[in-house]
């Protein structure tokens, strides 16, 4: 069932109406929570408490955002935010109380939250299964599919070698899993069952891709996320905690940065200064696969 209106949100007056969702869930009392380009969410009101209405837009359902609602439903609550109810373009999640693992980054506390990271990602993986993205073609394959020549020229070597590395980490993949693939400080609450994921994106990659995203957070931090000294440590950390190689940890970061870099130069979108920065770190870490 749905309530999707022709623009991907049902609306009233240039207003969203939530009434299709609030008896479609049997909830009441909308309390906005955040918007995107991709979703609205609402705090809402259930017969036995509190919990979160996320209506998805015609983007988010363009892009595939709902594939995440399959991995809360395969997940069951173990690891991660438990999913109460489902329609079309809409979800409602339980409510999380707590604060999110970014407000330990924050204290300056990256080995705690490394741990936290690396115990729920071993939680979470499953094996690969259909109807979710590949690595290769996550952010569009834009990476693999980009000609170097068409990359700024001061970036062109560095790229190069991002691109020859991913591909070099696709067919040296031996166990991949089905994984989160968002799993970054702002997506980890804790609550009284624990700490818990929120927002997945459904990616089959090699396990030490799932780790990846974490280097560019927290994104409001430059100077602290492109410091090659704290990416050796996260690394560090994670390979700890996983028994995971910590090269090939280091390895995709590199690649996930540059892929992400790739996908926004695509789009003609202004490249991030701190993932730039990011980039130039990891490329001088000498990441490159053997020759």
């Amino acid at each position: 069932m749905s309530a999707l209106g022709n623009d991907g949100l049902v609306k009233y007056e240039g207003r969203m109406n939530l009434d299709p969702y609030l008896t479609l869930f049997s909830v009441e009392n909308p309390i906005s929570l955040a918007e995107t380009p991709r979703a609205k969410l609402w705090r809402v009101e259930r017969h036995d408490g509190p919990a979160v209405l996320k209506v998805f837009s015609a983007r988010g359902l363009k892009v595939g955002d709902t594939i995440g609602t399959r991995l809360l439903r395969l997940w069951d609550g173990d690891g991660a935010v438990r999913l109460i109810d489902e329609s079309e373009d809409a979800i409602l999640i339980e409510w999380l109380d707590g604060k999110s693992l970014a407000a330990t980054v924050r204290k300056g506390q990256d080995a705690i939250a490394a741990q936290v990271i690396a115990e729920i990602s071993l939680k979470l993986h499953r094996p690969p299964a259909d109807g979710y993205i590949a690595l290769e073609d996550h952010f569009g394959g834009a990476l693999l599919s980009t000609k170097i020549e068409s990359f700024p020229k001061q970036q062109q070597p560095a790229f190069a070698r991002a691109q020859a590395l991913l591909k070099w980490l696709l067919v040296t993949t031996e166990s991949p899993k089905l994984m989160h693939g968002d799993l970054n400080f702002d997506n980890i609450i804790q609550s009284d069952r624990g700490w818990l994921a929120i927002d997945p994106k459904g990616i089959i990659a090699d396990p030490c891709y799932e780790f990846a995203v974490v280097f560019r957070n927290p994104t409001n931090e430059p100077d602290r996320v492109a410091t090659p000294e704290r990416m050796l440590e996260l690394a560090r950390l994670f390979a700890l905690h996983t028994n995971l190689s910590e090269e090939r940890i280091l390895q995709f970061g590199f690649a996930h940065v540059a892929m992400s870099l790739a996908y926004h130069f695509r789009r003609a979108s202004t490249l991030s200064k701190t993932d730039l920065a990011i980039f130039t770190s990891f490329d001088g870490l000498s990441l490159s696969p053997p020759s």
